[in-house]
């Protein structure tokens, strides 16, 4: 059987699995699955689809989060866990048995679903950082600490050679890439450690470093925000069956709603009243009524995407394996970079920098690619920089917005201080983009596509540095954003 067949087969049992067990014959289902060798498994619409029209309605018990997995797994293994570990920790087991052909696994009722997910995630930096760092990572328990120390001492050493992975690769990465990247293997490292403990326990002894790998990709990468009553915001996430298979797109309108009953993608975000799709009670949207009825949203045949958020190229390759066209979010992130001026061994920078903390304003430094938009905060640090420190109340006043700026002269020593921080990560990006004239897939140990998504990226930053230097040369006018 083809991987294309293979996939469709698995969505038709998933149906199948949704009419049977999840009450969803009278839902909506306005979607199928298409899979081809160029574009993978994609989410079709199988009609014309309205706007504000429901796509796919999806019952509650169909989720996959800790309110659905059996109380007894959570009672006997995820005391003090987060939601992604314990949904880690599930698929982790779940892995593990289908890869040893346990003949005693934990009994799940999710299987078709779980059929579903991928078998890898190949394009991640976090998997070419692990794969580089101890090369079979099925020989590594996941209860290895001294693994996990290791991982970590790859991490000890800011930027690029932090990032662990082998010389060809990591000289590939723009800085802002490398930095999105660097969180995400510091997020799972975070996670394997929580898990230390649970890990131990004699049910998970078959469970190794690829499938706790595998299993927390699942978790970052498909699951969506959903409210399960949790005090900390981030433990209120569930992986949602069918929803999870449609595509990011920056500017698609569909969006995803939570109602008493089911959770539902629509082709855009009702308006007015709207109707439960399971139960048809009448329900008040956020968004007034409009005379556009009966528009089709969605053509037959059209693929069915959504937006995963206001997320930049860096971010989608690091966090997912992928990059958007035209993406309207990139941005290049300088943070480190002025961070830095702050942290040397001046007696006044150390009392700056906690004035930044103070007043909210340490950290975060972007500019946006496709506006050329220079961060707001960017500004403010730099002030405060070129500010002697006897004149702080004047920059907390101009903090408060009673100033507009602090004067010509520190105006001017914020402007070639931008000067020649952008002459700086255009040197650093040019470098980055040479070592692509050097280097292809099979040196790097990536996948041509990976390849051709750092170099878009590297390329994007670079042609944003270049048009904000000439700005500088020509006496334009910079744009802030906040």
């Amino acid at each position: 059987m083809s991987d294309d067949q293979d996939h469709i087969l698995k969505w038709v049992k998933l149906q199948a699995w949704l009419n049977d067990h999840h009450q969803a014959g009278h839902l909506t289902c306005k979607a199928t699955l298409t899979s081809s060798d160029n574009r993978g498994r994609t989410l079709i619409s199988n009609q014309d689809i309205e706007d504000a029209s429901p796509i796919l309605s999806i019952s509650h018990s169909a989720l996959l989060n800790p309110r659905t997995l059996p109380s007894s797994f959570l009672v006997a293994h995820c005391q003090s866990l987060s939601s992604t570990q314990i949904l880690t920790l599930y698929l982790s087991h779940h892995r593990s048995c289908q890869r040893t052909e346990a003949k005693t696994k934990l009994e799940s009722a999710f299987d078709p679903y779980l059929a579903t997910f991928p078998t890898k995630f190949s394009g991640i930096p976090l998997v070419w950082l692990l794969e580089s760092t101890f090369q079979d990572l099925q020989s590594i328990h996941g209860t290895d600490h001294l693994a996990l120390n290791q991982l970590k001492t790859h991490h000890s050493i800011r930027h690029h050679s932090s990032f662990g992975l082998n010389s060809h690769t990591f000289k590939l990465l723009s800085h802002s890439t490398a930095l999105k990247s660097d969180q995400v293997s510091r997020r799972f490292m975070a996670d394997w450690e929580g898990l230390l403990k649970s890990l131990h326990h004699v049910d998970f002894h078959e469970i190794c470093l690829s499938d706790l790998l595998w299993a927390w990709l699942v978790v970052n990468t498909r699951c969506v925000w959903y409210n399960l009553g949790c005090k900390n915001h981030d433990d209120n996430i569930s992986l949602v069956p069918a929803v999870d298979m449609a595509n990011h797109n920056p500017h698609s309108q569909v969006t995803l709603i939570a109602t008493p009953h089911t959770f539902t993608m629509y082709s855009s975000y009702p308006r007015g009243t709207f109707a439960s799709p399971k139960t048809h009670t009448i329900m008040s949207s956020s968004k007034p009524e409009t005379n556009s009825n009966d528009k089709i949203s969605i053509y037959s045949g059209q693929e069915i995407m959504f937006s995963y958020g206001p997320h930049g190229n860096s971010t989608l390759l690091a966090e997912y394996g992928f990059i958007a066209d035209s993406n309207p979010w990139d941005s290049i992130d300088l943070t480190d970079a002025i961070q830095s001026h702050f942290e040397i061994s001046q007696d006044d920078a150390n009392e700056k920098k906690l004035m930044l903390q103070s007043a909210g304003y340490w950290g975060d430094y972007t500019i946006q690619c496709s506006s050329l938009e220079i961060s707001h905060r960017i500004f403010i640090a730099l002030r405060l920089l070129h500010l002697p420190l006897n004149q702080a109340q004047c920059w907390l006043d101009h903090v408060k917005g009673k100033t507009d700026d602090l004067g010509i002269e520190v105006e001017k020593r914020v402007k070639n201080s931008l000067q020649k921080l952008f002459t700086k990560v255009k040197e650093d990006l040019e470098t980055t983009l040479g070592h692509f004239e050097r280097h292809d897939p099979v040196s790097c140990k990536i996948s041509s596509y990976s390849l051709q998504s750092l170099k878009t990226i590297a390329r994007t930053e670079l042609k944003t540095i270049h048009s904000l230097l000439n700005k500088f040369v020509n006496n334009d006018s910079i744009n802030q954003v906040a």
